[in-house]
């Protein structure tokens, strides 16, 4: 989250000093920087390697004994060592494993995702239990809240433009109207892009200033 893909770099060493010319040039071209913002999902292997001084990763403080809590950043299986069905071919030759099974990208809470789920992403916990009726728990702010705050923080200082914020809807609206408003406060003209493809979920994601265009 704190990183430039190193492959879009000339020399990956200055990566993030090459992304900050590019948002200059850009600027002076007089067209504008929107960035991609995944906040549902993670890479399963995540970590962060460039992340600023006094950052934790996700899931670092986590409690993996139990399957959820709204201060863990992910969901786990507790008991249950993650089994990948993918075909042979598509494995590497190093087998990937993790105990306990943390819960898919798209919200499949088995140890056992198919080829067909997102079994290279683990969703992010923004306080919401969703095998108890997806009860809320907001209050206190959950942690991945606050990291997530700090990512969007830590962008707009790079002087973008706005987020295109990738399947914003598989979020709870209750931290976007937490968030937007205070990135907005520091960053006026900032722009947040949902995608979301429920079209009842429309008005809500719109109402409030929350998204400028989905």
């Amino acid at each position: 989250y704190y990183d430039v893909d190193p492959d879009l770099a000339v020399h990956v060493e200055n990566r993030m000093q090459e992304f900050e010319e590019l948002v200059d040039r850009t600027h002076k071209a007089g067209l504008k920087v929107i960035i991609d913002f995944v906040p549902n999902h993670l890479a399963r292997n995540y970590r962060s390697v460039n992340k600023p001084a006094g950052i934790e990763d996700f899931g670092e403080h986590d409690d993996p004994s139990v399957a959820f809590s709204p201060q863990n950043n992910f969901y786990y299986l507790p008991g249950e060592a993650l089994h990948l069905q993918i075909a042979p071919a598509k494995l590497t030759h190093a087998r990937y494993h993790e105990e306990p099974a943390k819960v898919t990208g798209n919200d499949c809470f088995t140890n056992n995702p198919t080829q067909y789920d997102w079994y290279e992403t683990v969703k992010l916990n923004y306080g919401v239990d969703y095998l108890n009726g997806r009860q809320t728990y907001f209050s206190p702010v959950p942690d991945t809240w606050i990291k997530m705050k700090d990512i969007l923080l830590f962008w707009a200082a790079k002087q973008i433009d706005g987020f295109r914020c990738d399947m914003a809807e598989m979020v709870p609206l209750e931290f976007w109207r937490w968030v937007v408003p205070q990135i907005k406060e520091q960053y006026p003209g900032l722009l947040f892009i949902a995608e979301i493809y429920n079209p009842s979920g429309y008005r809500d994601f719109l109402a409030d200033t929350v998204f400028d265009y989905l």
